[in-house]
């Protein structure tokens, strides 16, 4: 659902312009992300933005060894072409499992948990299987009861086992790569929602409660590095589609797969699109900040989050006023990480309000 008033736009925005000056005031000479910032990489094609962000958080050398098993986990279960924004962009699933084999990693596996079937054919029509294959990896199609392991989930309220994928559990390294989207039961879909992927028995989730379940899983699957293709985001009628697609042109990443999570809705978020909030809609990701995933405070992660021009430069959240051309190939490219504090401004101006009517 989308539904922001102008006046309200216009009282966030105000506050995300004071937010943008008490940050620039106080940030001093930092230029640079820290491991635990959370980065959005704009400017450029989606293979440019994939390297740009995992540049900036120190390459790839910095989550891959010599000889490890690399796992990445894009969203590829339905059936339907590149570009709709239901699955991972093939050219970025290749740029990661490229970087990750020069990073020196032995093996690289694509793999998801089929929705449509059959499966094979399903990676075929939304490029996955060539995007893997094509850069010297492989795709690993989920369909058997044998291809997942249960495991016990420590400190979890609700769900306390779950039957995972055994090349999860085989893997060095987890690379989450999901795409942001829209999800019509949770609100959206990004790092945290993507992970039921790699999840045997997802009926499971449905019954015990979509957002508790999500969380508690996110305590036994713990990706390495997550990036969030926001190139092509499905905004409405999700998460297959058909529906409205808006060209971000953006990757979001991080360590912390709560606050990229956060960092990512805000995107959709700031364009007034209230299923990406974090209150009403994906709970989940508010469980997870409590059970101790990772940052779910709107006004935490704004102050860890970096805008990278991969054309230019990295800079602090808010970026500089510097004005440049559009590039054709996304509308959207002229809203910088700015949208990214507009969003999380509207979080917790939402937040807020919550809390002074109880």
């Amino acid at each position: 659902m989308r539904s922001l008033s102008r006046r309200r736009f216009l009282e966030i925005g105000a506050a995300t312009s004071f937010l943008a000056l008490l940050n620039e005031r106080t940030t001093g000479a930092q230029s640079t992300p820290e491991p635990d910032s959370v980065v959005v990489a704009r400017n450029g094609t989606p293979s440019e933005l994939a390297s740009g962000a995992v540049r900036s958080l120190g390459g790839m050398d910095s989550f891959v060894g010599a000889g490890d098993v690399v796992l990445i986990k894009p969203n590829a279960s339905f059936s339907v072409p590149p570009g709709t924004g239901a699955n991972t962009s093939p050219e970025i699933a290749s740029t990661v499992a490229r970087l990750a084999l020069e990073a020196g990693a032995s093996k690289v596996i694509l793999t998801d948990h089929r929705i449509n079937k059959p499966g094979p054919l399903t990676v075929q029509i939304n490029g996955l299987r060539e995007a893997a294959e094509g850069c010297g990896g492989e795709f690993l199609v989920l369909q058997q009861e044998s291809d997942f392991e249960t495991v016990d989930l420590n400190q979890a309220r609700t769900l306390t086992k779950v039957e995972v994928a055994k090349a999860y559990l085989e893997s060095d390294v987890l690379i989450n790569l999901p795409v942001l989207k829209h999800h019509d039961a949770t609100g959206s879909s990004v790092g945290l929602k993507g992970l039921m992927g790699l999840v045997y028995d997802r009926t499971v989730f449905h019954r015990e409660g979509l957002d508790a379940t999500i969380a508690d899983l996110s305590l036994g699957i713990r990706p390495n590095l997550t990036i969030v293709d926001a190139t092509k985001t499905l905004m409405t009628n999700g998460p297959r589609g058909p529906g409205e697609v808006i060209e971000m042109g953006k990757v979001v990443a991080g360590v912390d797969p709560v606050a990229v999570d956060v960092a990512s809705m805000a995107l959709a978020y700031s364009l007034g699109y209230q299923d990406f909030g974090i209150d009403d809609r994906n709970a989940y990701v508010k469980i997870a900040g409590e059970l101790g995933v990772g940052d779910s405070d709107p006004s935490s992660v704004l102050a860890r989050t970096f805008e990278v021009d991969v054309k230019e430069q990295i800079g602090p959240c808010p970026p500089s006023t510097r004005k440049g051309a559009i590039p054709a190939w996304t509308p959207y490219a002229s809203l910088s990480v700015a949208s990214v504090a507009l969003g999380l401004a509207a979080m917790v101006y939402d937040r807020r309000r919550t809390r002074d009517a109880k």
